[in-house]
């Protein structure tokens, strides 16, 4: 299945991925939902907090 990544999307990403870099791994269940179907993962195994 692909989902259509749009500007939306790509900031929502960006700005996550950024959080993440800076420590912060909690995220609403909206952006979650979205990180899942881009990627085809499960959030927790993306994001583990060493």
């Amino acid at each position: 299945m692909k989902y259509k990544i749009t500007p939306e999307i790509h900031k929502l990403l960006m700005n996550k991925l950024k959080d993440f870099r800076n420590g912060k791994t909690e995220v609403d269940e909206n952006t979650k939902e979205i990180i899942e179907k881009v990627t085809g993962y499960k959030y927790e195994s993306l994001y583990k907090a060493d």
